[in-house]
């Protein structure tokens, strides 16, 4: 994703209402499903690619508390109107690494979060991912560090965003709209890693 497609993501309206977010998901998946040869199977097949993915991110981690976002524009697919009135869907993540140990709010994740992954898994259209790694303390209280990174989720792959589109996405003069509100004193943008060991990107 170039800083200049990632200006465009983040001018879109947005929601993360999550029955909202439910309930066009659910619609997406079965709509983009219907025209397969065995639907069942496309979902199972990318139900199984979601998962990896919520994996691979969960054991990359580095120690401390995250916040993953996803989100999947209006207009790529997932019951937007052309015109691009309707708003993209969003959805957070709460991960907490301690040692070799990671907590996820799998439960709160099954609706959200991972069925945003499982769509963008099934269609093949993009969804991003935008990590926010924390020093204590984090998220919602003032004084907090924090490092962002970003992939875009595309054909079943996650690929590492640059600092300048991540810092374009998540920052900048115009903050994108679905992610928490944080000062940028103390926030930090770095380029992606990779969450494929060469040899075993499937």
């Amino acid at each position: 994703m170039t800083a200049e497609a990632a200006a465009r993501t983040s001018s879109r309206l947005w929601t993360k209402h999550a029955d909202h977010v439910h309930r066009r998901t659910g619609r997406a998946i079965w709509d983009a499903a219907e025209g397969l040869p065995d639907p069942l199977t496309a979902i199972a097949a990318a139900r199984r690619t979601a998962e990896d993915l919520l994996d691979r991110l969960a054991r990359a981690a580095p120690e401390g508390e995250h916040l993953l976002t996803a989100l999947a524009r209006a207009d790529d697919g997932y019951g937007g109107r052309p015109d691009g009135e309707e708003a993209g869907l969003a959805a957070d993540l709460a991960l907490s690494r301690r040692g070799p140990r990671c907590l996820t709010d799998r439960a709160g994740a099954g609706a959200g979060f991972a069925g945003l992954l499982l769509l963008g898994a099934l269609t093949g259209e993009p969804v991003g991912l935008v990590l926010r790694s924390c020093r204590d303390p984090c998220h919602a209280l003032a004084g907090h560090e924090s490092t962002v990174r970003g992939w875009l989720l595309r054909e079943g792959h996650a690929e590492p965003l640059s600092r300048g589109a991540i810092r374009t996405v998540a920052g900048g003069r115009v903050p994108h709209p679905a992610l928490p509100g944080h000062p940028e004193e103390g926030t930090r943008y770095e380029k992606a890693y990779s969450l494929y060991v060469a040899g075993n990107e499937a």
